[in-house]
């Protein structure tokens, strides 16, 4: 029995020192976790668990360095909700050029018409030309920035246009830019005209204020008035609304004692209209 525990001894001791240098070895493994700062303790953990594949950060509920994928309906929306310049500049645009034509700037420039264009620079009037015409060619000659091809702007169009150029010499500038409203036979209206003949003291040409608010009797008016032999119950006024297709409108002046009968019998002009008022037979 005695030589049998005696036999057996080695292989237990064996275990026993094995056993003491696992616990020595994890107390000394412990203790140099222990000293490590962050960097290297984290290092230290990884290298022991990378045949594993684990995360050992996530384990512990600590951040993972995985950046969570973006929602493309966020970016989408995201894109959506971002203004573009472009498209505002644009908008503006487009509602000056509607606020333009309700006001009577809308209309077009031509050959022959006469404009003051003014540009202003903190108050002060840094260019002033008060009679500028449109040559035939369409141009507009102006100091500093020379010809402007301007046919077929209108006066908000032209101001932008005006304004780009005269921000390569002045700082912030402010340009105004208006019609001349010339008098005489041979002044030209950016409204247009109509033509008054017949039965009238001085038949010919009436341009359309800006207001473009000219009725039947004002044309009439400002061509003298009606002759002695003028029937003013049958105006007839020719409207070219379609090319070879006119619209004949009768108009009764004879007819004006209310403002509803007013209203509906003296009409409001459009360029081109021709009025003729024919003769009175007795």
């Amino acid at each position: 029995m005695h030589e049998s525990n005696t036999r057996h001894w080695p292989r237990k001791g064996a275990l026993a020192l094995l056993l003491i240098g696992l616990i020595v070895a994890t107390s000394c493994s412990t203790n140099r976790l222990a000293s490590l700062d962050d960097d290297e303790y984290w290092a230290e953990i990884m290298s022991r668990n990378l045949e594993s594949g684990s995360d050992p950060k996530a384990a512990q509920g600590g951040e993972s360095d995985a950046v969570e994928p973006a929602d493309p309906a966020d970016e989408a929306s995201d894109t959506a909700e971002a203004a573009d310049p472009a498209d505002e500049a644009s908008d503006t645009a487009a509602e000056t050029d509607v606020a333009a034509a309700q006001t009577g700037r809308g209309a077009r420039l031509k050959p022959g018409l006469t404009v003051q264009v003014k540009v202003l620079v903190l108050g002060k009037a840094e260019v002033n030309e008060e009679n500028r015409r449109i040559s035939d060619e369409g141009s507009l000659a102006l100091p500093l920035i020379g010809n402007v091809h301007v046919a077929g702007m209108n006066l908000p169009e032209l101001n932008r246009e005006l304004t780009r150029r005269y921000s390569d010499y002045f700082l912030k500038p402010q340009v105004v830019v208006d019609y001349v409203m010339e008098t005489g036979e041979e002044a030209i209206s950016p409204w247009g005209y109509v033509t008054v003949l017949g039965k009238v003291k001085h038949p010919g040409r009436v341009n359309i204020p800006p207001t473009r608010d000219l009725t039947v009797s004002s044309a009439i008016q400002r061509v003298g008035g009606f002759d002695t032999s003028a029937k003013d119950s049958e105006i007839r006024v020719t409207r070219l609304d379609k090319p070879g297709e006119p619209e004949i409108i009768t108009v009764n002046l004879r007819d004006l004692g209310s403002k509803r009968v007013r209203k509906k019998n003296d009409i409001i002009l459009q360029p081109g209209d021709v009025v003729r008022v024919p003769e009175k037979f007795f």
